[in-house]
């Protein structure tokens, strides 16, 4: 008998919600949970191995709180786990942004140097392949307890996200961090679910086609060639470091050369389509979680006309897998970005339309709008902090209820009359500002007016072809833009890779990117 390696000392239960304690076992072997003093006998707490291994044991709901043991009894065997307790659990999921450690983020080292006892984190070992390594790997993993600077890999988005919960909520919060670096949403949805649209099966053909005739070999040395290039440029990143401790991303970039990417395609890649599904995603499923923080997007940038769909089927399987139909996913919106060397495409810009779309057609789910943030050159800028509260503060007002005002504002209508267009939002929180934003390294020509004190980011187009700057000002609680006698049929904000934006609502959020039609 052996629970599934989540279960483990430290570890977060969800509170007031019945929970699914499961691993696996002989066939036929029963399977009883006992919860310090609660002990579960009856049919509805003991469960006998399927004919496959696995087993399932569902727990009564629970007031947050407490230290507890929870002991788990096969025919041969049992397994103890100490210091559990009971809080909010979500799971940290996607690509790099949401990687980047607590070690690596600005002031990290000062968030290390502090403890916070009550949040608890749990890493899922990262792997392309389900062998007798992973279960290896995944005998020395535990959740942590972040103090006594013992979460330096924990998702620095994520840690700032369950230090403004912990606070606000005064209960223990547990993460669960389930992520790679450079994964395209296809890598984290089933086989089944990828195949079951048309925009999916691009991403199958494709793979299908690389490893037609590819051995295993064939692989390995393609494998071998691309870690030794990445060697050689962690090699030349650390030097410059070490050299010059305040050399900016920018000139590491220029001197070391481009980052090698992307990785060789292969039967054991990291990379290809559905793979993390099932080597990362089952290995905790169906753990009982309140909802899914999911930061990722970048990686499709070039695919933006399949993101929604995939997207919004993502979010449907995360809630068949975890079996909560109402299970709450909050999408972080993609930063700016853009290479130094780029041209803006408006691929970004795209992708943060697809996601909103998806989330908007999809019950339950909500948009962290992060348009402000990003650093120039960088595509992992390293303030964590602000994305992290910003989400934790949408969440605690739609999730939790309290008067946190947490949502970015956002379109609701355009109404056009001769020389003038008027935009109406929601979300105002009672008035728009503008602010000027000193996170964001601007390097390009911002968009609009360059009066600091004027709204900017707007543009206008007859055809969707050409587009050209709009001057615009606030009217109360709308924007009103003169379009100087020029045929205006489509409108936008913040429609681009990397940018200047500077509207806000009154709890300081930005206005979301939008691309609508104007009528007459």
């Amino acid at each position: 008998m052996r629970p599934a390696s989540i279960f483990s000392d430290n570890m977060v239960l969800l509170r007031d919600r019945e929970t699914c304690i499961f691993g696996e076992g002989a066939m036929n072997e029963q399977i009883s949970v006992c919860l310090t003093d609660l002990v579960h006998h009856t049919k509805e707490q003991v469960d006998t191995c399927a004919a496959d291994g696995r087993w399932q044991v569902k727990l009564s709901p629970h007031a947050a709180g407490g230290t507890y043991e929870l002991t788990i009894q096969g025919q041969d065997s049992n397994v103890t786990i100490h210091n559990l307790t009971y809080g909010e659990v979500w799971l940290a999921a996607g690509q790099s942004n949401m990687e980047l450690e607590l070690q690596n983020a600005q002031n990290g080292d000062i968030e290390l140097s502090e403890a916070h006892p009550e949040i608890r984190y749990y890493n899922v070992v990262k792997t392309p392949v389900a062998d007798e390594s992973l279960i290896e790997q995944e005998s020395y993993r535990y959740w942590h307890i972040c103090e006594n600077g013992d979460f330096r890999d924990m998702s620095a988005v994520a840690y700032y996200y369950a230090k403004t919960l912990a606070k606000e909520l005064q209960v223990p919060i547990g993460i669960v961090d389930c992520y790679q670096g450079g994964t395209s949403i296809s890598c984290w949805l089933s086989k089944e679910n990828l195949l079951s649209v048309p925009q999916g099966i691009p991403y199958h053909e494709s793979y299908e086609e690389i490893i037609r005739n590819q051995t295993e070999e064939e692989y390995d040395a393609l494998l071998e060639d691309y870690n030794n290039r990445l060697s050689d440029y962690y090699q030349r990143v650390d030097k410059l470091k070490a050299d010059q401790p305040d050399i900016t991303q920018e000139a590491i970039n220029e001197q070391a050369g481009d980052y090698p990417w992307p990785p060789p395609m292969g039967r054991k890649s990291l990379y290809r389509p559905y793979g993390l599904y099932y080597t990362m995603m089952q290995r905790i499923l169906p753990y009982t979680i309140k909802g899914v923080l999911y930061y990722q997007g970048e990686e499709d940038t070039n695919k933006t006309d399949r993101y929604d769909v995939l997207l919004k089927k993502l979010i449907g399987q995360y809630r068949t897998d975890f079996e909560d139909p109402e299970l709450t996913f909050i999408d972080l919106q993609l930063p700016m970005f853009i290479g130094k060397h780029d041209v803006d495409d408006c691929a970004w810009g795209r992708t943060r339309l697809a996601q909103e779309q998806a989330v908007k057609r999809t019950g339950n789910a909500g948009l962290v709008v992060l348009i402000d943030l990003g650093e120039y050159d960088n595509v992992h800028p390293v303030d964590k902090k602000t994305p992290g509260e910003r989400t934790a503060k949408y969440v605690l007002e739609h999730v939790y209820g309290s008067q946190e005002a947490g949502t970015a504002m956002e379109l609701d209508h355009v109404e056009a009359e001769d020389a003038i267009i008027h935009i109406f939002f929601r979300n105002t929180y009672g008035g728009i500002e503008v602010k000027d934003n000193e996170l964001l390294d601007i390097r390009h020509a911002a968009v609009g007016n360059d009066d600091p004190n004027a709204p900017i980011g707007f543009e206008g187009s007859e055809d969707e072809n050409d587009w050209f700057p709009l001057s615009a000002e606030i009217d109360g609680e709308t924007i009103r833009i003169q379009t100087d006698n020029r045929k205006i049929s489509y409108l936008r904000y913040g429609y681009f890779n990397y940018g200047k934006v500077n509207v806000y609502n009154q709890a300081g959020i930005p206005l979301a990117p939008f691309y609508v039609p104007v009528d007459k």
